[in-house]
């Protein structure tokens, strides 16, 4: 069973690995919460799969491989980032978990 209704993960999957790490996070995120508002990429067309070890940051389109959350998508709200010319495509998603 589900112990909360929602979880908040703002700007923090995109300090991990995309590809040995987010997954990771997410497993442990699906088996506790109903509902997952995250930060965002929904213009990305494509996720870059570099190394991320170090802790440096990358945008990540949930909506598409490998994740593909569209399917649960709920809402999307385009938001104002601290430094807009650098991330103007920034988005905080609602995803309603299965």
């Amino acid at each position: 069973p589900r112990s909360v209704d929602l979880t908040i993960c703002k700007d923090i999957l995109n300090h991990l690995d995309i590809k040995t790490q987010v997954n990771n996070c997410l497993d442990n995120i699906k088996k506790s919460t109903k509902y997952l508002l995250l930060t965002n990429y929904d213009d990305m067309l494509q996720n870059e799969y570099e190394n991320n070890f170090n802790g440096t940051w990358n945008k990540i389109n949930f909506n598409i491989k490998p994740f593909n959350f569209q399917n649960m998508f709920v809402k999307g709200i385009n938001v104002k980032h601290a430094n807009f010319n650098k991330n103007p495509d920034i988005y905080f998603n609602l995803y309603k978990l299965n």
